[in-house]
């Protein structure tokens, strides 16, 4: 008999905003290779679907997936959440809005409708992804009495360069402070939970991100971009280091006006970061691709003279 784990996250392809839908679905494909059942259960705010929740039939063997209606999104903050329900289009006709009135409320609600949902899926194990879905994971593990293991891609420290939403933070290490045990996927993010949120470190394991992609050798393209490319992909968030990628541009512009510095993705940052690339007098070498797709990212890669990764 199959090992049944319940699965908490925040997205899943092909409707991602980051790398930790990309990183669930590789977990997901992992644990179907080896035999585990797995019911994933995601926040689902699509504008089509007014009421309720959708419970699609299982698209793999072995696994369900369970949609909730909930205005959370990926890498949500008390402020991106405010602005975004604020600004929101509400048909006319009085018709009652569906979402909570903040951030805090809005996981209240998914947890409390999460726990509902899964009540008679009887698990072996639950699966918790990130600070949005450990209460939930945390609520569901105690209702089937099994073990709840929470996994951490990156930590509010991280994504806030230090500088927290201590709600935030407060949410995530009481988390983490219930869980039974945790994955980190480095041995950094492991020392930031000892060392920050004072979680024992026999109570963690690390665990690298993988890829099912076989590496193939490709032929250079015949045809050469004009002028050498410089290329950052990835959100345009504090944690992932734009501004830094900006000012070695303009370090490198300053003995090579001709390069290209390529920035692909989205993010909160985009509208500084277009100031502060002519503020560095680079208006006119500074593309912003904003997000683009895999096809268009490998095309991206294919073509650069030069990748960098500032992550902080």
């Amino acid at each position: 008999m199959s090992v049944h784990a319940l699965m908490f996250g925040w997205e899943y392809p092909p409707k991602h905003l980051g790398g930790l839908g990309v990183a669930c679905q590789g977990l997901v494909r992992g644990l179907l290779k080896h035999g585990t059942k797995v019911t994933l259960v995601l926040p689902h705010g699509e504008a089509e679907e007014d009421h309720g929740i959708t419970l699609l039939s299982p698209t793999e063997t072995q696994r369900a997936t369970i949609r909730i209606k909930s205005s959370l999104q990926p890498y949500d903050s008390p402020e991106s959440f405010l602005k975004r329900t604020v600004t929101s289009n509400i048909p006319k006709g009085g018709i009652t809005p569906l979402y909570a009135d903040d951030l805090g409320a809005a996981v209240h609600e998914f947890t409390e409708l999460a726990v509902t949902l899964t009540k008679d899926t009887n698990p072996d194990v639950v699966h918790s992804h990130d600070w949005m879905t450990l209460g939930a994971g945390a609520a569901a593990a105690a209702y089937h009495h099994v073990p709840f293991v929470a996994h951490i891609h990156a930590t509010e420290l991280d994504r806030t360069h230090f500088r927290p939403n201590e709600w935030i933070y407060h949410q995530e290490r009481n988390g983490l402070q219930k869980a039974n045990h945790i994955i980190t996927v480095s041995n950094y993010t492991k020392n930031i939970l000892v060392r920050e949120y004072g979680i024992a470190a026999e109570k963690i394991s690390v665990v690298h991100n993988g890829t099912e992609e076989k590496v193939q050798a490709t032929a250079l393209t015949t045809m050469q971009p004009l002028h050498p490319m410089v290329l950052f992909i990835g959100r345009l968030t504090v944690q992932k280091g734009p501004f830094h990628f900006l000012e070695a541009a303009r370090m490198v512009h300053d003995h090579m006006p001709n390069v290209e510095f390529v920035v692909a993705g989205e993010g909160y940052l985009l509208p500084e970061l277009i100031e502060r690339s002519c503020a560095l007098g680079l208006e006119r070498n500074a593309i912003f691709a904003g997000k683009v797709s895999s096809t268009e990212a490998r095309e991206l890669y294919k073509h650069a003279s030069c990748f960098v990764m500032p992550s902080t």
